[in-house]
C-alpha cells in the first residue's frame, strides 16, 4: 500500500512538469473522452495496419519538459491523459528528443525533453458497413 502511494506520488510529480500543446484535427467533442489507461500506444501506423485496424487522426500532441524534472514514462503518461481527453484511444509514437550531455551542460535545467505523437481514434473493421471502436476481449492491441 505504501509503495503504491509512493509510486503514484512519483508519477504525479514527473507528469506535473510536462507541458502539452495540441493541434486539434477532428472537431472537439466528436468522440467521448477515454480514460488514460485505455489509450493504447502504437509504434506507428504500420502496427495499426498490420493488426487490421483503421483510424482517424484526432490531434497532434507536442510535449516538453525539463530533462532534469521529467521522465519518458511521465511524459508518455501525460500524453495518454491528453489524448484521452480529446477522445483518442491510441497514440502513434513520433519524434522524440532527449537532450545530450552537451545540451544539458550548456542549458542546465532549461534542457528540454520533447516528444511529438499523433492521437488517433482506432477501430477494428468488422465489415464494410460496420466498425467496432474498441476491440472486444478476444482481440488485444
Amino acid at each position: 500500500m505504501r509503495s503504491t502511494a509512493i509510486q503514484l506520488a512519483a508519477v504525479l510529480a514527473l507528469t506535473a512538469c510536462v507541458h502539452v500543446s495540441a493541434e486539434q484535427i477532428t472537431p472537439v467533442g466528436k468522440y467521448e473522452a477515454v480514460p488514460a489507461e485505455e489509450v493504447v500506444v502504437f509504434t506507428g501506423p504500420t502496427e495499426l495496419k498490420d493488426r487490421g485496424y483503421q483510424w482517424e487522426t484526432v490531434a497532434i500532441l507536442f510535449a516538453s519538459g525539463s530533462a532534469d524534472w521529467t521522465s519518458n514514462q511521465g511524459m508518455l503518461s501525460k500524453l495518454r491523459q491528453e489524448a484521452g481527453k480529446r477522445g483518442a484511444n491510441g497514440l502513434l509514437l513520433g519524434e522524440q528528443h532527449e537532450p545530450g550531455l552537451g545540451e544539458r551542460l550548456l542549458f542546465g535545467d532549461a534542457a528540454q525533453r520533447k516528444s511529438q505523437v499523433v492521437a488517433v481514434r482506432w477501430w477494428h473493421v468488422v465489415s464494410d458497413s460496420a466498425r467496432t471502436l474498441v476491440p472486444d476481449s478476444t482481440r488485444s492491441p
